[in-house]
């Protein structure tokens, strides 16, 4: 999908532009189908969530802490750690609007975030979460471009935020 295809199915769940604090915005048909996907989102996520967190878990060695019920976030959420790098979180992080999926890499130390580096350091658990998304989405793709990701999408507001991003709307910006 390219950007413009990625905004057209935004267009579906936010009001394009109508201010947030707006009343037009919670009374906007985008905005009631936001509201309907995300109460579905979350109730597939309830019943996802005991099944990845196990599968998860067994294939990446690891603890897994859910973070779907986020508020507000088109996402399933899963992070997890590696204790080759005790400084880093990662998640996968499965957008259910837009037919994509991230591995963020996070440093505790700095906050800062990018897309790329488990691919690049864990190649194998990389392909065992591929290949896991694909199973439950089928045709999703991995993202790693970081600055696509935080491409400012132009004519939206989400919550406070008048230059929401790519990331912002389709995962998230919660950092755990």
């Amino acid at each position: 999908m390219t950007l413009e295809e990625i905004v057209l199915e935004l267009k579906k769940y936010y009001p394009f532009g109508i201010p947030f604090m707006d009343e037009d915005y919670q009374t906007s048909v985008e905005f009631k189908n936001n509201r309907i996907v995300l109460a579905e989102g979350y109730h597939k996520g309830i019943e996802l969530a005991q099944k990845v967190n196990k599968d998860l878990s067994i294939m990446l060695n690891s603890d897994i802490h859910s973070y779907s019920f986020a508020a507000g976030y088109f996402c399933h959420h899963y992070s997890f750690y590696k204790e080759e790098s005790p400084n880093e979180i990662y998640s996968l992080i499965i957008s259910y609007i837009i037919p994509f999926y991230i591995i963020r890499t996070l440093r505790m130390d700095t906050w800062e975030e990018e897309f790329v580096s488990f691919q690049d350091r864990f190649p194998e658990e990389a392909k065992l979460i591929h290949d896991y998304v694909l199973r439950i989405f089928p045709g999703y793709q991995l993202l790693t471009d970081h600055d696509f990701l935080n491409q400012v999408i132009d004519g939206v507001e989400k919550e406070e935020s008048e230059h929401p991003t790519l990331l912002h709307l389709a995962f998230t910006t919660v950092k755990a």
